[in-house]
């Protein structure tokens, strides 16, 4: 029989990989003049841009939206400053999409800022629950309650292992990966991924408070950082 040694293949593999290489290189470079074209595009027909960005992005962006206001579970917290602090859940296609909301029950209505916070985060970390400060978020719900509004602060598939307890806590990877990635693999098996359903769950989150009495509809704005910053520009 015919032998070889191991490496013996190894230029036609190369060549292979090369070529591949050299073909995402080249539909880089076209693609710039196609960037270019899809800005005047945006300018021009924004609405038929964003059907599309939501196509690519897939369901449940891309379904009919029932508009359906969703309920809520509200449980209060504590109160500070005449700011109430409840944690809420949102159902969202039966999913508790969960946030921490910090409101002001005076009767005025208020323009409300989703703050978003970013990778290994939590709303808690924004609100400095934890001991040791709000790290790298530099208090981040506090200095934005100062301008008289309401927040809601969401929780992403984002967190750190140490805000966890469940059976990905003990893996030698990184939790998030494991977590949001493995999930993410799932959801694109059936057109759809984790992006698609957050931003999803913010979009109805924002359907629920339009209807609240403590917001004015009118004014509802979104900040975050990194990860945050991300979905606020979606």
């Amino acid at each position: 029989m015919y032998k070889e040694s191991i490496n013996f293949a190894n230029g036609y593999r190369q060549a292979y990989r090369t070529a591949i290489e050299e073909l995402i290189h080249k539909m880089a470079k076209d693609s710039q003049s196609s960037r270019r074209k899809m800005i005047e595009q945006i300018k021009k027909d924004p609405e038929i841009c964003r059907k599309k960005f939501k196509s690519m992005l897939g369901w449940p962006l891309n379904a009919e939206d029932d508009k359906k206001i969703p309920e809520a579970n509200k449980i209060f917290v504590t109160e500070t400053d005449g700011v109430s602090e409840y944690r809420l859940q949102i159902n969202v296609l039966d999913i508790p999409f969960y946030g921490i909301l910090f409101v002001r029950e005076d009767g005025k209505k208020r323009p409300l800022v989703i703050v978003q916070h970013g990778g290994l985060g939590a709303p808690e970390l924004c609100a400095d629950f934890f001991e040791g400060g709000t790290e790298n978020y530099n208090d981040i719900i506090a200095r934005v309650l100062k301008y008289d509004v309401n927040v809601f602060a969401p929780q992403l598939l984002l967190w750190s292992r140490e805000l966890s307890d469940d059976e990905y806590s003990d893996t030698g990877v990184s939790y998030t990966d494991v977590m949001r990635r493995g999930i993410d693999n799932e959801l694109k098996q059936f057109g759809s991924s984790v992006a698609a359903l957050e931003i999803f769950c913010i979009k109805k989150s924002i359907d629920y408070f339009e209807n609240q009495p403590y917001v004015d509809f009118q004014k509802i704005g979104m900040m975050g950082m990194s990860y945050g910053g991300f979905y606020t520009l979606y």
